[in-house]
């Protein structure tokens, strides 16, 4: 019983961790250019950082096959 209770806490524990406690890595703009690769239903980088009322482009390549 006492091994299903830690589980049980180690499970909460790795949830709020994930949600609330991790944080992301942040990627800056870099000569108003960011290139976003989306493969697998995920993007990368995930987060992007550009200073307020700065022009950035955007630039989306998608490696996966269209449907």
């Amino acid at each position: 019983m006492l091994y299903i209770n830690l589980m049980g806490a180690g499970l909460i524990v790795l949830i709020a961790w994930w949600f609330w406690w991790r944080t992301p890595t942040v990627h800056p703009s870099q000569e108003g250019k960011i290139e976003i690769r989306v493969a697998n239903g995920s993007y990368t980088p995930a987060h992007i950082q550009v200073p307020a009322h700065q022009s950035v482009t955007l630039t989306f390549i998608r490696d996966d096959a269209s449907p």
